[in-house]
């Protein structure tokens, strides 16, 4: 009966895992866009060039969904790790 014990443990640090490092995956694509504005602001503010600020108001709001659902994900992924 301990080894079914110590099989069913090990079955759900097992899937604990596997839901985390799907939660983490899922982070991935948010992550990358939030690379792309970063790099696109550093573009930005290389240039002389003034940037008229719906543009920026635009980029922030686009980063802001990205963030959003990352700390989400981060927040998911914290609770599974500490169950």
């Amino acid at each position: 009966m301990g080894k079914d014990r110590s099989q069913g443990k090990r079955g759900q640090t097992t899937d604990g895992r596997h839901a985390v490092i799907d939660l983490l995956l899922q982070m991935e694509p948010e992550l990358k866009q939030l690379q792309g504005s970063i790099m696109i602001l550093q573009a930005l503010g290389e240039t002389a060039d003034s940037v008229e600020p719906i543009a920026l108001a635009a980029l922030a709001q686009s980063c802001e969904a990205g963030f959003d659902q990352v700390m989400e994900l981060w927040r998911a992924s914290l609770v599974l790790a500490r169950a």
